[in-house]
């Protein structure tokens, strides 16, 4: 299937969207109900992707506003979801940098575990921060 445009709209929290969530392995600390709960308050915002026309979320950002460095900063919490044939790196970020602009923020923030996420994402002008490392206590 080729797909030569996508949607993208502002969601609530949906079936679609917990199913998606559901596969975000990072990080370990934030559970489906953190991101349900945080999204119900209006402290993180939810981008959907769409097919033309399409009811189902394809693919989802979270994200919210924070004070950082550089002033107010737009952090990416979660993304997930694919739509073949679609880069959604190359078709989702100019719409995230366009919010961080129009929101007045300085920088826009992200962690990742995926390599190929990292250099994908430098070439779009990102470099690497600080290294977190997590062991999580069970």
């Amino acid at each position: 299937m080729a797909v030569s445009q996508i949607e993208l709209r502002r969601v609530a929290w949906s079936e679609d969207v917990e199913r998606l969530i559901e596969r975000v392995p990072y990080p370990p600390h934030q559970t489906r109900a953190w991101y349900r709960g945080r999204l119900a308050a209006g402290e993180v915002v939810a981008l959907g992707v769409f097919l033309p026309g399409g009811a189902d979320v394809r693919a989802v950002t979270l994200y919210r506003l924070e004070q950082g460095d550089w002033g107010q900063e737009l952090v990416i919490l979660a993304t997930a979801g694919r739509i073949p044939g679609v880069d959604l790196v190359a078709t989702v970020w100019p719409v995230l940098e366009s919010v961080a602009r129009a929101c007045g923020c300085g920088s826009v923030r992200f962690e990742t575990a995926r390599r190929g996420l990292v250099a994908k994402m430098a070439a779009r002008g990102f470099r690497p921060g600080p290294l977190i490392m997590r062991k999580v206590l069970s």
